[in-house]
């Protein structure tokens, strides 16, 4: 084979892999969302029958401690290397009781659709400016035209709450605006940290359970 001829390969693999990675991005993308999704319907659910922000926070931490508890035991040395206190401390309080308190009263405040929608569009938002300011991505034609798109839809969902002044509802959006931002810094900080998603997941979990549960 000729150096051309494995040059080609290389740019071909390169190229394949590429694709492939954005391809597997989009759909973990999408089942974040539906999971996203799922998780603000049934906090939403769990308010109106009563339930509140220490019932929920303490339900969901002290399940999931419980459950990646002995995973974080068996594995902190040689896959939770990377996770000091101090930024274990800053992850739990970015996606830990704080994130679902503010989910929590939101839930309160604002109509589910409208809170659901600003959520997401501005982690969304967020999430990308991070990535560009924090991680060094490069902020190309498609990410620009997302950003206005979704800003967009931001004024245009959550305008007519804070224009309607009779009503107590922009306090939730901005509740629910505060948690996309929040999961947005957590999402990009393990990102630039190099810290494993599950490693993350299991230190957050088995820290707010210690401290909250």
């Amino acid at each position: 084979m000729s150096a051309t001829q494995l040059h080609k390969l290389k740019s071909a693999i390169t190229v394949s892999r590429r694709y492939f990675r954005m391809r597997a991005g989009l759909m973990f993308g999408l089942c974040a969302a539906l999971g996203w999704g799922g998780y603000l319907a049934a906090t939403r659910h769990a308010v109106a029958e009563g339930l509140t922000s220490n019932d929920l926070a303490f339900i969901r931490y002290t399940t999931a401690g419980i459950i990646l508890g002995p995973w974080l035991l068996l594995h902190w040395r040689d896959r939770c290397s990377g996770l000091s206190l101090s930024r274990s401390l800053i992850l739990a309080l970015l996606a830990g009781p704080p994130l679902v308190m503010l989910v929590a009263g939101g839930s309160r405040h604002a109509p589910f659709a409208t809170g659901m929608l600003v959520e997401l569009a501005v982690l969304a938002v967020v999430g990308i400016l991070l990535a560009t300011w924090w991680l060094g991505e490069r902020l190309d034609a498609i990410r620009v035209a997302g950003l206005v798109a979704l800003t967009v839809r931001i004024i245009v969902v959550a305008g007519p709450v804070f224009l309607c002044c009779t009503s107590r509802s922009w306090m939730g959006v901005i509740m629910y605006a505060g948690a996309g931002c929040m999961f947005a810094a957590f999402v990009a900080l393990v990102e630039k940290w190099q810290i494993e998603p599950l490693a993350a997941t299991a230190v957050v979990s088995v820290m707010s359970a210690c401290t909250f549960g």
